[in-house]
């Protein structure tokens, strides 16, 4: 899996803003967005154990009453290989997992297809 970043912070939006919780920014997006605050074309291949155990490490010893909130943002997590596996696994170690998605998976991996203003000269 390609990760952009492993972070501890606050969640700042949604009905969780406040919480303690780890990101995993992912790399790789479908779209094409010129707002976007990531650089979502870089990253480093990790493995799954390394992500968890990433996500193990950060997260604090005096949290150990806390829930372990992670947040799979990116890019786009949804269009991840294992994206699945690394849920899985992440459960076993007793995270609790939120995903902020892009809403638009449908795997098309062509931003200028997802793009509306070229959409139409692709299709």
């Amino acid at each position: 899996m390609k990760v952009v970043e492993i972070f501890k912070s606050l969640q700042g939006e949604g009905y969780n803003a406040g919480r303690e919780a780890v990101f995993i920014r992912f790399a790789g997006c479908n779209l094409n967005c010129e707002w976007c605050d990531t650089f979502w074309k870089e990253g480093k291949e990790m493995s799954i154990k390394e992500i968890v155990d990433a996500c193990n490490n950060i997260w604090d010893d005096d949290n150990e009453t806390k829930t372990k909130n992670v947040i799979l943002t990116g890019g786009e997590p949804l269009i991840q290989d294992s994206l699945m596996d690394l849920i899985n696994e992440l459960q076993a170690n007793q995270w609790k997992i939120y995903i902020e998605p892009k809403s638009k998976a449908d795997g098309n991996t062509n931003a200028e297809k997802s793009n509306p203003e070229t959409r139409e000269n692709n299709t």
